[in-house]
């Protein structure tokens, strides 16, 4: 045969596929290690905000796709997401981001609203949901 092909073979079942509070808590972990030995390292402040900011991002990451997820807004994943340190709030941000940290911090209820909304309209669900 004279032809090149590719087969791309995805199980729902893999890593990459799954959403798991557990693997969310290691990659926690797995930068909190890396931030303390960076730290350990270097005592640069900017390091320590890009850090910082960086966990802050992850945090929120993480956030969105538990809440995006989730077929309702409960107690049980706010418990589960409280097992995660929180990142410093007051960190240098832009409007967007710190827009969304006060949606979070105050209004987490609407928050999760908010990420279920965006998450309709960028997979292009709200058309279908609509008609």
């Amino acid at each position: 045969m004279n032809k090149q092909g590719l087969i791309i073979v995805t199980r729902n079942s893999s890593a990459l596929s799954t959403v798991s509070f557990e693997k969310y808590k290691d990659a926690i972990k797995a930068f909190k290690n890396l931030q303390e030995y960076a730290f350990s390292v270097s005592a640069s402040p900017a390091l320590k905000d890009a850090l910082e900011f960086d966990y802050l991002n992850l945090y929120l990451g993480i956030v969105k796709i538990l809440f995006s997820r989730s077929d309702k807004y409960g107690r049980v994943l706010l418990n589960r997401l409280s097992e995660l340190e929180l990142p410093c709030w007051n960190l240098a941000a832009g409007f967007k981001k710190r827009t969304e940290i006060i949606l979070y911090t105050r209004f987490p209820r609407l928050y999760f609203h908010v990420i279920h909304l965006y998450y309709l309209l960028t997979q292009n669900r709200w058309k279908q949901t609509t008609k």
